[in-house]
């Protein structure tokens, strides 16, 4: 494809001149430029007569000028990647005939910028159609997008350069790759296989062949063979604290979770601050803060721990002397919604919390309850409404994380309806041991 400029020619750039008398097409002088590696441009002159074709263009280093002339034509090929532009940096529009448009794109020394990635601002963590269009801002930080990947490289035979510089030290290292080629959205944007490159951040070449043949994969279109659905999978168990997305497959979407050393926070209960007097509702779609206090949700209880085999962690903390419990039970599940959240049953576990093994198993076979969805097994009572938290209670139940929570000076008479746990150990305050200022429940896959 070629652009036209009337009344104007390219001087000083002639690769080779064809007159013709008897005039000469622009379809002819056009195939002769295609035939040519060399030329990237032509000029049609002396009314039609004469064809020359051009080893530039206007936007060449050398800012060669076009000259006026009414007698002349000026033929420029229309760029489809940045070495068009004869190493002229910055931000240029190419022109893709199998996308049937133009991309602005950077270019760099005659290569296509197609993901540059300089500093935490511009969030990588996108949709599998943002991957697909693009992000960012081609001026600085910025994702082409797996479309323009595709068509780019189906160009033609396309080299891949990659550059890296290390957090700690700052060093500079590239590799370069010959081949390379992202396939068609159809087949989700495979990675097809280049031959090993050269550069000194190739210091093994498995890093680049693990991803031969592979697709694409985003948070909500997961094409991988890994399974990390969990903040122990994410993390290969390495510790990584804080919030962090993770994406449950028979959800359908992504989960903002808190992680804990590989555990995945279920719920986390530290003062009063937040109410858990909630609906059903709520309870199932979850409340709060991941960053603080919250109920990460039912729906999510119940599609997390249908993953695989996973471990409950119970963390509490004893009015008034704030000392510290855990347990840990392997096998935990919670029911479908259809099963109104059932609490399945699991193997006893270990910790300083257990006192008696009759706690948890309480719970086993219970549907939750909230105070509009009253499920429990009491006849005359809800008890969601009278302990003011959703829980899966039998008989107004031994455990309550959710209840009002109680506090040294409003528990004179119905300390059995709060916050609490009747595993903390006898002898700290008597028959009011069980009253809690602080929980969490957490999970981990079991290996």
């Amino acid at each position: 494809m070629f652009h036209m400029i009337p009344g104007k020619y390219l001087p000083n750039a002639v690769l080779e001149t064809r007159e013709q008398p008897g005039g000469i097409s622009r379809i002819e002088c056009a195939a002769e430029c295609q035939s040519n590696p060399k030329c990237k441009s032509f000029n049609i002159r002396s009314a039609n007569t004469v064809c020359e074709l051009n080893s530039a263009v206007d936007f060449t280093p050398t800012k060669v000028a076009l000259v006026d002339d009414t007698a002349s034509r000026h033929y420029a090929k229309v760029p489809h990647d940045c070495a068009d532009y004869n190493g002229v940096d910055g931000v240029h529009c190419i022109n893709v005939n199998s996308m049937k448009r133009q991309l602005r794109v950077s270019c760099e020394e005659g290569w296509t910028v197609l993901m540059r990635r300089t500093g935490p601002e511009l969030s990588f963590d996108r949709s599998w159609l943002e991957y697909r269009d693009g992000f960012g801002d081609v001026t600085g930080d910025h994702w082409l997008g797996l479309e323009a990947f595709h068509h780019l490289t189906y160009q033609g035979n396309y080299s891949l350069m990659v550059e890296v510089r290390s957090m700690i030290t700052g060093n500079y290292y590239w590799e370069i790759h010959h081949g390379f080629r992202i396939g068609p959205e159809s087949e989700k944007y495979v990675f097809n296989e280049f031959p090993q490159g050269v550069g000194n951040l190739s210091q093994n070449a498995v890093y680049w062949s693990f991803m031969f043949g592979m697709p694409f994969s985003t948070f909500d279109a997961e094409n991988d063979y890994d399974d990390n659905r969990n903040c122990a999978e994410a993390f290969q168990g390495d510790g990584v604290n804080g919030v962090h997305n993770i994406y449950v497959k028979s959800m359908g979407k992504q989960l903002r979770v808190s992680c804990e050393a590989g555990w995945t926070v279920l719920m986390r209960r530290t003062g009063p601050d937040l109410n858990f007097n909630r609906s059903w509702t709520d309870y199932r779609i979850g409340f709060g803060d991941v960053t603080g206090d919250y109920w990460l949700g039912l729906e999510a209880f119940h599609h997390l721990t249908y993953q695989g085999n996973y471990s409950l962690m119970v963390e509490v903390r004893s009015l008034p002397t704030d000392n510290y419990y855990w347990e840990i039970h392997h096998g935990f599940r919670i029911g479908p919604e259809s099963e109104k959240y059932v609490f399945n049953e699991f193997s006893q576990g270990d910790g300083t919390l257990i006192q008696d093994p009759e706690y948890w198993p309480s719970h086993f076979g219970m549907p939750f309850t909230t105070f509009d969805n009253d499920n429990d097994d009491e006849n005359d009572r809800d008890c969601a409404e009278l302990f003011q938290g959703g829980w899966w209670y039998r008989e107004c139940t031994l455990i309550a994380l959710t209840a009002r929570m109680a506090t040294t000076g409003n528990c004179t008479q119905f300390c059995f309806a709060h916050f609490k746990h009747f595993g903390v150990p006898k002898g700290e305050r008597g028959v009011k041991t069980h009253l809690l200022n602080w929980a969490v429940m957490k999970i981990k896959k079991i290996e």
